[in-house]
């Protein structure tokens, strides 16, 4: 088992998905980065990604997210989640933490726990802001 204390990771890659497997503990740490991750281990930091945060089955993670899109069939156990698009809770999964999102989605058989404000899309409001153009001229 890999146990990373008190350090920030950084992940930056052009395609792909980080993994951060099973069996895997980050203690303490930041992890910072552009790019998509997925968590099979214990994560117990905060998570900064720009990209898709996916917290599989055996993920754990007691932090902090902010990403695109999360994506929870583990456990998420933190103070807040911050996603600029989705947050999906899948069958199994389980989310206790206040959460900001434009989207959330909440599947029968997983648990959501927390508080959710949703915000619009950036594509809404441009939408929105098209149509009352079009009404009004």
């Amino acid at each position: 088992m890999g146990i990373f204390n008190r350090n920030e990771i950084m992940i930056n890659y052009e395609s792909g998905m980080s993994l951060l497997k099973e069996g895997l503990v980050i203690k303490d740490s930041k992890i910072t980065g552009c790019g998509n991750i997925a968590v099979s281990g214990l994560v117990d930091a905060d998570i900064d990604i720009d990209g898709d945060v996916r917290i599989n089955e055996s993920g754990v993670v007691r932090g902090s997210v902010s990403c695109v899109n999360l994506t929870v069939e583990g456990t998420l156990n933190s103070g807040s989640v911050t996603a600029s698009r989705n947050v999906s809770i899948v069958r199994g999964g389980s989310v206790t933490s206040d959460v900001m999102c434009s989207g959330l989605n909440v599947a029968d058989s997983s648990v959501f726990s927390g508080t959710c404000n949703k915000k619009a899309s950036k594509d809404i409001i441009i939408e929105l802001h098209r149509n009352e153009r079009a009404v009004s001229g």
